[in-house]
């Protein structure tokens, strides 16, 4: 009896045995797969001219090639670049693989946005771009416009923007995410001036500065509050009952101290109108437009705003001698606008065709001057 059961016992070991074998069989050790990774130091808070050094953390990597974006490549396992120009580079780093395996993962890219130097000390027009859900920008000389990017890439909807030239920050409003960020006026050191966990902002459209305090237009009212949120305020209520019911895009008119601001009329009556800055008396400007984007020039007493269902209009500040300039926009939303005083021109989005026009304050001599993008507010500072 002893016997059969060390001979069973034998059998059972054999097979176990046998059973892991076939399963270690069944279910090799896969093969180690190589991966491209990197990271990189650059001086000068990467502002051209910048040199960048790359750290290569490559995983059983048997090559190295990098291709910099800027027309080199390099073999080296961490070179050091200098970048000289400002613009967008798409660095890559592909390797060599230890195993012809699937699961290699044998290219890495990171966009490297090279700031330019003059940004904040020249003319610069700033835009949001709801492709890249982020604010861009182009210095505004006599080159071809290079247009670069905030690192920040969390707008939705961002329908205003303003330049707080006292304390040189771009200002944007969200709609959508109902926050008003602050920017320095190279894209960094990023602020949430005002968010909705204040009851007071809700569904921000356009910006304007006046003095020391933010304004901005939404559905009831013009608010307002400090540079840093505080004392927020509905500082001009309006009303659903009668037009204007929302005001969209606002500007100041500091000669006769009164805001100027388009009406919605996707829901409501429309128009152009004024209101003095007590929020006493409001002024219908133009009635019936269908309007998003304005601007001013105060000193030449013109306005400038976009009628979906006109174009592109300039008219006298109280309204009168409407001229159309750009009825090629006629059908298409424009959500931003500025005018260049000193040069003469005037700048408007197209969403619609993807680009930003320019053209002078007349309508004449129009050129597509940034194009592939999708832009919505506009704002030129104009900073020293």
């Amino acid at each position: 009896m002893k016997r059969n059961n060390i001979f069973q016992n034998l059998i059972l070991l054999t097979f176990v045995i046998t059973f892991l074998i076939a399963c270690k069989d069944d279910n090799p050790v896969p093969q180690a797969s190589t991966i491209a990774d990197f990271q990189y130091e650059a001086t000068n808070n990467l502002t051209a001219p910048s040199t960048v050094k790359f750290t290569n953390r490559s995983i059983l990597a048997t090559s190295y090639l990098w291709d910099f974006g800027n027309g080199s490549t390099s073999a080296e396992m961490e070179p050091e670049v200098t970048f000289s120009e400002p613009g967008s580079y798409n660095v890559s780093l592909t390797v060599g693989a230890t195993n012809e395996v699937y699961y290699n993962k044998l290219t890495k890219t990171v966009a490297l946005q090279v700031k330019d130097p003059t940004a904040g000390k020249t003319k610069t027009l700033y835009f949001t771009d709801r492709t890249t859900h982020s604010v861009r920008y182009a210095v505004l000389d006599d080159n071809a416009p290079v247009v670069q990017d905030f690192g920040h890439t969390g707008l939705d909807k961002p329908y205003g923007m303003a330049i707080d030239t006292a304390n040189a920050r771009v200002i944007v409003s969200d709609y959508r995410a109902g926050v008003i960020y602050s920017y320095d006026l190279e894209g960094f050191d990023l602020q949430i001036v005002i968010d909705y966990n204040n009851p007071v902002l809700i569904d921000p459209f356009g910006l304007e500065i006046v003095g020391d305090k933010l304004y901005w237009g939404t559905q009831e009212a013009i608010g307002r509050c400090n540079f840093d949120g505080s004392e927020a305020e509905v500082f001009i209520p309006l009303s659903l009952a009668t037009p204007p019911e929302m005001a969209i895009d606002l500007a100041w008119d500091y000669i006769g101290e009164k805001f100027i601001f388009t009406n919605d009329k996707y829901e409501f009556t429309g128009g152009m109108y004024s209101v003095d800055f007590n929020g006493n008396t409001f002024t219908e400007l133009v009635p019936g437009t269908n309007g998003g984007a304005m601007a001013l020039d105060v000193e030449n007493n013109k306005m400038y705003y976009a009628d979906f269902d006109k174009g592109i209009c300039v008219a006298n500040l109280d309204g009168s001698d409407e001229i159309v300039i750009a009825a090629e926009m006629i059908g298409i939303f424009c959500w931003g606008m500025d005018v260049d005083l000193d040069a003469g021109k005037i700048y408007w989005s197209d969403k619609t065709n993807l680009k930003i026009v320019r053209a002078n304050l007349d309508g004449s001599e129009k050129e597509d001057f940034i194009t592939d993008c999708n832009p919505y507010a506009i704002a030129i500072d104009m900073y020293r």
